[in-house]
Formats: C-alpha cells, sequence, structure tokens
C-alpha cells in the first residue's frame, strides 16, 4: 500500500487488509513523505500487528517510485495491490489465492469493483473483463484491471521491468500489458474492491496527463497485438473518447475502427462477448440519456444478455 497525505482514511484502510480472512501476509506500508500527520497512525497500527512492515520515505518522490519499491522490497512470491482510500471485500485475497493455486500459469488476477464517494456511499460500478481473451482485447481500449484489486507475481514483474518511471498515473495499464506479454491474466467476477472516487486523486487534478498517458498505452496494446498498423493518432483519439466522451459524430467511427480490429485480429465469437458487452455499456455511461445512449445499452444487451442483466442488476441494487 503507498500512502500521501491520506490520513482521513487510514485506519479502515489499514483494518480491511488486517482482518482479511487470508491471514499468511506481509503488509508493506510505503508512506510517501506525507505531510498530514499521517506517520503517526501508521506507527501505531505497526507497533499493533507483526505483519506490518513500515516504509517512511523522507520525501514525497511519486507513486511510481513508490510501487517499485514496494516491488523490490516485498518478501513473498505474489504481490497483491492495495490503495489506502479503497476498501477491499474481507474474502479478496482468500478467494484471489485460492484461483491462483487452481491456475498456476496466471501471473496477474484482478476482480471486479464498486464505486463510491468519498464518504464511502456506492455510486456506480467499475467493471473488469473476465477470461482470458477478453482481458487481452480489452487492453486495446481500456485498463483491463482494477489497480487496487490485483495480485501479481512478484518474479514476473521484476524480469519485465516493474513499473515505467515513464508513467506517473497510469503505470498500471503498461505493467499489465508487460505481464500480459509473459502470460496470460484475468479477473474474478465478483466485485471485491470498493473504489473511492476522490476529486484529489491525482487522474482527476491533471487530467490531460492522464488521457496522454493512457493513449500511449493504448499505442503499446496495439503493437503488443499485431496492430500497430491501426495504431494512428487519429484511431487512439477514437479510443480515448470511449473513456472521456464521444464528439458527436465519432460514435459510429469508432465502432467501425472496433469492427476492423475484430476482423484483423480473429478470434472465437464467444471470446469477444463479454469484453464488447463492456466497450457498450461503458459508452452509454458517457453518453447520458439520449437516443445514443439507449443504442448503446441495446447494443451492450445483445452483446451477452446475462452479463447485461447481471451489470444493471448491480447498478440498481448496490452492494449486497
Amino acid at each position: 500500500m503507498t500512502v500521501y497525505n491520506a490520513r482521513a482514511y487510514l485506519d479502515v484502510g489499514i483494518r480491511s487488509i488486517l482482518g482479511q480472512t487470508f491471514r499468511d501476509l506481509e503488509f508493506l506500508i510505503i508512506d510517501d513523505g506525507s505531510t498530514d500527520g499521517g506517520e503517526e497512525i501508521l506507527k501505531a497500527w505497526a507497533g499493533k500487528d507483526s505483519r506490518i512492515r513500515l516504509i517512511l520515505n523522507p520525501v514525497n518522490q511519486g507513486q511510481t517510485v513508490c510501487l517499485n519499491q514496494g516491488i523490490t522490497e516485498a518478501r513473498a512470491p505474489w504481490i497483491a495491490r492495495q490503495d489506502a482510500d479503497d476498501l477491499p471485500h474481507p474474502q479478496r485475497l482468500e478467494l484471489q489465492m485460492a484461483e491462483l493455486h487452481r491456475r498456476p500459469e496466471l501471473v496477474i488476477l484482478g476482480t471486479n469493483g464498486w464505486l463510491i464517494t468519498e464518504d464511502g456511499t456506492f455510486c456506480g460500478l467499475i467493471n473488469a473483463p473476465c477470461g482470458e481473451e477478453s482481458v487481452r482485447w480489452f487492453t486495446l481500449y481500456d485498463n483491463p484491471f482494477i489497480h487496487a484489486s490485483v495480485c501479481f507475481r512478484r518474479d514476473a514483474a521484476l524480469a519485465v521491468g516493474k513499473y515505467d518511471p515513464h508513467f506517473r498515473i497510469t503505470q498500471d495499464y503498461d505493467l499489465w500489458l508487460k505481464l500480459l506479454k509473459t502470460g496470460p491474466g484475468d479477473n474474478l467476477p465478483q466485485r471485491l474492491i470498493s473504489y473511492r472516487v476522490v476529486d484529489s486523486s491525482l487522474s482527476h487534478q491533471k487530467a490531460e496527463a492522464t488521457a496522454s498517458e493512457a493513449m500511449e498505452a493504448n499505442r503499446r496494446a496495439f503493437v503488443q497485438w499485431g496492430l500497430e498498423s491501426h495504431a494512428t493518432r487519429s484511431n487512439l483519439a477514437l479510443v480515448s473518447q470511449l473513456r472521456d466522451g464521444f464528439v458527436p459524430g465519432k460514435r459510429a467511427e469508432f465502432w467501425a475502427l472496433h469492427r476492423e480490429l475484430e476482423k484483423t485480429r480473429p478470434a472465437p465469437a464467444c471470446d469477444r462477448a463479454e469484453a464488447r458487452c463492456l466497450l457498450h455499456w461503458k459508452a452509454a455511461g458517457k453518453l447520458g440519456a439520449s437516443a445514443a445512449m439507449a443504442q448503446e445499452m441495446s447494443a451492450s444487451l445483445r452483446a451477452q444478455p446475462d452479463l447485461f442483466f447481471s451489470l444493471l442488476r448491480d447498478r440498481m441494487m448496490g452492494p449486497r
């Protein structure tokens, strides 16, 4: 867990890890030169539980540096990520480790999640693709893993050079691409992380930098899957609109590009259905109440009805 000026969330965040049903863990906390007084809270928790190993950096170096510091310092073969302000389900690690033992070929395993506000109120879904091919296909368009939900192999992360310091915000997206070159990745369908939407987060404050870094990660994904001829600036800009909202008239161009990519890199239709359902669902969420939104929702339903109704139920009912 990397920490920077997250005092308000430290107690609940640390308690959520120490209370995991999977207990055989080292809890490595790296404070990145916080100035909000959280250091005393961290020291108090470290004195209560020997599983906590606390590293206090004297000056702020940025999250990417701290993430790489964590990979280097970790002693276990698997690294689970946690952000100070997010909340994992109590069985998150137990369920993930059981799946990783069942499927030893995986190099990374994430989960699905809920979105919560700063005060912890449910406000939406954060969806990740399930199935190895769906994960690979999704990388062309968006980050296929929730950073605070993943478990990944430490030796694999070291072998690919850890997080790229070039990325300050979307460093996780780039690392997943590198890991997926070494082996398969997947997500559990269960929503095992509550991801807190905080206005002061770096991705919110630096929207332009976030978009630029995400576009570069998209480009790398196109190249990685043999689609470099399609990695033009205009195509990458279309993909960015899926995340940021479509400019009028560009939605049809995006789906034309999607169809072209599907033809260029064929795969069994069933392996693409889930990713297509999620992409249409994501597009609908950026369109507001409109005929275009209804069209995207209908396309999401057609792509994979079972997943669509699961998403609709979770959105309406929230965490249970």
